[in-house]
């Protein structure tokens, strides 16, 4: 086989994982990545009930609102939301990004008040600024 020949088939392999590549990254950006799969949903999600005062309980409790996102009641009245994402998207754009697969729980809105806000990792927090303000305007 001659050396030229070698190239374009080179060439023609590159150009198809490239294109393989640009067809994955567009699937995953617009959220029409079918993997995985998610129907039916894993997870069964509920509407959160919520202590009705602060002094409601003798024990911690934690509620799970999806992700890695936290509302914990201490025992004391302290209330702590963790990592809070309650968008459909945990990008900083609302049209592309990585997309929820269940629906919020809840919004910010149902939360009682929050006291603390504790982010362990990256949610795109300039883009959330808004929703943590929200919390505290209670």
């Amino acid at each position: 086989m001659c050396k030229c020949s070698s190239n374009a088939v080179l060439l023609q392999q590159v150009a198809v994982f490239r294109h393989l590549l640009i067809e994955i990254f567009r699937r995953m950006i617009t959220g029409k990545l079918s993997w995985p799969d998610t129907t039916p949903p894993t997870v069964t999600v509920l509407e959160p009930t919520f202590l009705p005062t602060r002094a409601a309980s003798q024990s911690l409790r934690a509620t799970w609102l999806g992700h890695a996102c936290y509302y914990v009641e201490f025992p004391g009245g302290l209330r702590v939301l963790f990592d809070p994402v309650f968008e459909d998207r945990c990008s900083p754009f609302s049209f592309m990004g990585p997309k929820r697969y269940t629906k919020v729980p809840c919004h910010i809105k149902d939360l009682p008040a929050v006291d603390v806000v504790v982010i362990s990792h990256s949610h795109y927090g300039i883009y959330y600024f808004l929703s943590y303000r929200k919390c505290n305007t209670k």
